[in-house]
């Protein structure tokens, strides 16, 4: 399968998925497209429903900071953006501009697949189980 460029994965935000994904699997793959794009333990990664939204946190261990971000899935893309980054300011912008990395998912039974596609044309790909 050829790379997909930046400018075909820009999706507008909010995003409407053509694809209907459970509140479960929607938790399962911003859960592990946080732990990706973080570095963190995916089972120290919490996620609710907000608003048709898919609200990701967890505490940072170095500093006990709690993080946020909300999640979208648009077909085969995880779309995010943090929430309440500098204090109690809210939601950031979607993380869908050209100079932004990218992310898709493949759902196959408990395993999750993420792969970040970053502005330079590389990516990575990481495997969770759940």
């Amino acid at each position: 399968m050829p790379p997909v460029s930046s400018a075909e994965m820009v999706k507008p935000a909010p995003v409407a998925s053509y694809t209907t994904y459970s509140a479960l699997e929607k938790a399962k793959v911003c859960r592990a497209a946080t732990a990706m794009m973080f570095g963190r333990d995916v089972n120290t990664i919490n996620a609710t429903q907000v608003g048709g939204l898919t609200r990701i946190s967890y505490r940072r261990p170095d500093d006990n900071k709690l993080w946020k971000l909300d999640c979208q899935l648009d077909d085969e893309f995880v779309v995010w953006r943090p929430v309440d980054a500098f204090g109690n300011d809210g939601p950031g912008r979607w993380r869908t501009s050209p100079e932004d990395d990218k992310m898709t998912f493949v759902m196959e039974g408990r395993m999750v697949a993420i792969t970040l596609h970053y502005v330079d044309g590389s990516t990575a790909t990481e495997t969770y189980r759940f």
